[in-house]
């Protein structure tokens, strides 16, 4: 299954919108171990200026320094995580997607061996509150949410919840998006 899903996403032809003055990038973050797949979900801690206590996708915004998004994408899974690239395997990237100031958010995937990510010793505590490994097959589970098209332009919406986890917006159409391709819905 990992061959499936590294070729489903590297051929995937993602589409590109040309970026904004405020550019983002997130890392969709597989852990497989065999043929058992998670996808690395963190809850902001509630001192962040922008989207506290809210589950999402390591990434953020692009800095000066960054030569490129993916670059962006890279050094936000460090900053959160503390993950160099030797750790995981950039296997491709989702459609660009605008969030709800209109700015480019493009969505690379990752590969990353579950064993290596059990021995992490670090987590910015500033910035991320607690990371869950949501399986893949659970992916399943997002469905469109009427409730919540009036909290944003982007239709439909997207939701997925389990116990006091709630994960919307951007975060669940990237999911969605992610899911679609892999698990042939």
């Amino acid at each position: 299954m990992l061959n499936g899903l590294i070729f489903d996403i590297s051929t995937h032809k993602p589409k590109e919108l040309a970026e904004t003055a405020m550019s983002a990038a997130v890392m969709l973050l597989v852990l497989y171990e065999q043929d058992q797949f998670s996808v690395v979900i963190t809850k902001r801690s509630n001192t962040v200026e922008t989207y506290a206590n809210q589950y999402c996708l390591p990434g953020g915004m692009r800095d000066i320094d960054d030569d490129d998004l993916k670059l962006t994408a890279i050094r936000e899974v460090y900053e959160e995580l503390g993950f160099n690239p030797q750790y995981y395997q950039i296997v491709g990237q989702l459609d660009d997607l605008p969030d709800r100031y209109g700015n480019v958010v493009r969505p690379f995937v990752a590969i990353m061996k579950k064993a290596d990510f059990d021995n992490y010793s670090f987590i910015n505590v500033d910035e991320i509150a607690e990371v869950i490994l949501l399986q893949v097959q659970e992916l399943k589970n997002i469905k469109p949410d009427p409730r919540m098209e009036k909290y944003t332009k982007r239709q439909p919406f997207y939701c997925y919840e389990s116990g006091d986890m709630l994960i919307w917006g951007l975060t669940a159409f990237i999911l969605k998006q992610f899911a679609n391709l892999i698990l042939k819905k």
